[in-house]
């Protein structure tokens, strides 16, 4: 019993902590929360597409911009007052190496994140083979 307790709580502290860590650059634990919205976002692996998830308050509509470095303008979309939730999947296939930020705001809140995007670049492998 003592070890199955000695489990639990390793668990639990290693949990927290992962979820306790910021974002990198980031000093506020809550970086993806607002008073008005949260929001998540991840990539599909093996693919340049980005999924952005957004919850908020019903009345409070949301705006989402993606933008280059030099602040030009590549995607913006509204997502209406009712609205509860909002899943967006972007494609970034076509867009050139570079930075680019996403902003989601409500007009008083905002949260803005950077994108890097790097074209893997090739590595030689180089294999040997040794019959003895």
């Amino acid at each position: 019993m003592k070890t199955f307790a000695q489990i639990i709580a390793i668990a639990t502290l290693t949990t927290s902590s992962i979820f306790a860590n910021p974002i990198a650059g980031e000093t506020n634990v809550n970086a993806n929360k607002t008073n008005n919205f949260a929001i998540g976002m991840y990539q599909s692996v093996g693919t340049l597409d980005m999924h952005l998830t957004l919850d908020k308050v019903v009345g409070k509509a949301v705006t989402v911009t993606i933008k280059d470095k030099d602040g030009k303008v590549i995607h913006n979309e509204r997502i209406a007052k009712s609205a509860r939730s909002y899943h967006g999947k972007f494609d970034l296939q076509a867009l050139n190496d570079g930075t680019y930020s996403v902003e989601i705001t409500d007009g008083t809140e905002k949260i803005t994140r950077t994108i890097n995007i790097n074209a893997a670049k090739p590595q030689e492998v180089t294999r040997t083979i040794v019959v003895e």
